[in-house]
Parts: C-alpha cells; sequence; structure tokens
C-alpha cells in the first residue's frame, strides 16, 4: 500500500497541486450553481480564496439525503453524505460532463 501512496503523490506532484484545485474549482463553480438552482442550500466558502476541493450542499426539505445520494450513485455520480450534508469532491480525472450526470439525476428526483 505505501508503494501505490507513493506512486499516487508523484503523480498528483507531476499534475500540479495548484493546477489541480484550478481545475476542480471549474467543476464545482457550475456544481454549486446548478445545485442552489434546484434548491439546495450551499456551505462553500465565498471567498475563493478560501474553497476547498469539497462542496457540501443540503437537499432542499422535499428531497431525502439518502434517497437523493442513491438516485447520484444509481447515475454514476460519486457522492458522500456525512453529517446531514451532500458532499462531492471531484479530482483532476472529472470533466464538465460530470456535471450534466448530476443534473440529469436531479432531474428524476422531481
Amino acid at each position: 500500500s505505501y508503494a501505490a501512496l507513493h506512486a499516487s503523490v508523484a503523480i498528483l506532484l507531476d499534475l500540479d497541486p495548484a493546477a489541480i484545485h484550478a481545475h476542480v474549482q471549474t467543476l464545482l463553480d457550475p456544481l454549486e450553481a446548478l445545485l442552489t438552482n434546484h434548491g439546495f442550500t450551499s456551505v462553500r466558502a465565498t471567498d475563493p480564496a478560501l474553497r476547498s476541493n469539497i462542496l457540501s450542499v443540503r437537499p432542499p426539505a422535499h428531497l431525502d439525503l439518502a434517497a437523493t445520494a442513491q438516485a447520484l450513485d444509481a447515475a454514476g455520480v460519486a457522492c458522500a453524505t456525512p453529517d446531514g450534508y451532500l458532499r462531492f469532491s471531484p479530482h483532476w480525472h472529472n470533466r464538465p460532463d460530470d456535471v450534466l450526470a448530476v443534473e440529469q439525476a436531479l432531474a428524476k428526483l422531481r
């Protein structure tokens, strides 16, 4: 497991952590807008300098958190649900089309 960790760290350093962070923000910005347009409440830092690569949102009252997460999972969207939040944490390999998958999954929940 240490060999795998070492190999992955080397890859991430080659990709440049700052570039990875910037890339993830280009995914989280439209994802946050999409989710808030669907009634989710974002708890993401408003100051871009303070943002991590995780987007946490609370679902609107008419959507069950667990059911929402299950629907996203069924659509191939990875998310987590700690502490009553729906959390997204894309990385360097994610693409803008992944945001479209979230939109399509949400459309089925209405």
